[in-house]
């Protein structure tokens, strides 16, 4: 369909009468006012989440390769529902251990809910000459004694590269988790 017949059709024969070269511009403005208009309605008609699940993908910067607090910076790019991330020399951050907690306070979300987590990352190589590395997650909650005492969260994560037999070593990648809280039904 050539654009004057577009334009007879949904926009009238008024404006087909414009000439081209004012044509042009005025169809770019409008359809740039619809887009804007829809994209910037859109959010507004979004439902608000309600689930009451906090979750977060955080990005692990590797500051060195060594193993203590100042080894590794977390990066929340992404958080819901008061998903934090520890840095710092109180964290208890070191290379392929990240402390989380989920509120103001930390010391009852292991009673209180269960930690899931995952790699986002589809292989990294973080400088150190072993090439890729492929990972996994798990979660810990530093219990000394008795499971869960410490009431904070950690995601430890491993990884290796494609080799036989495999090898596990702590190695940075980036994660995601999500908690889930016992009081909304959830079972651990």
């Amino acid at each position: 369909m050539k654009l004057k017949s577009f334009i007879n059709i949904f926009c009238g024969t008024e404006l087909a009468r414009v000439s081209e070269s004012k044509r042009k511009p005025l169809i770019k403005f409008l359809m740039t006012a619809v887009v804007g208009a829809t994209v910037g309605v859109l959010p507004a008609l979004a439902t608000p989440v309600f689930h009451n699940i906090s979750a977060a993908n955080v990005t692990v910067q590797q500051n060195d390769i060594s193993n203590n607090t100042a080894s590794v910076t977390l990066i929340p790019t992404l958080s819901i529902n008061d998903f934090r991330v520890l840095n710092g020399p109180t964290s208890g951050n070191s290379r392929a251990d990240y402390f989380v907690q989920i509120g103001t306070n930390a010391a009852n979300n292991v009673t209180n809910g269960i930690l899931i987590s995952s790699i986002t990352d589809n292989g990294r190589d973080n400088g150190e000459s072993t090439g890729v590395n492929y990972g996994t997650s798990a979660i810990d909650s530093n219990a000394s004694g008795t499971l869960g005492s410490s009431g904070i969260w950690w995601v430890p994560v491993f990884g290796s590269q494609i080799v036989s037999p495999p090898t596990y070593p702590e190695f940075n990648f980036d994660f995601a988790a999500a908690y889930f809280r016992y009081s909304d039904g959830w079972l651990g």
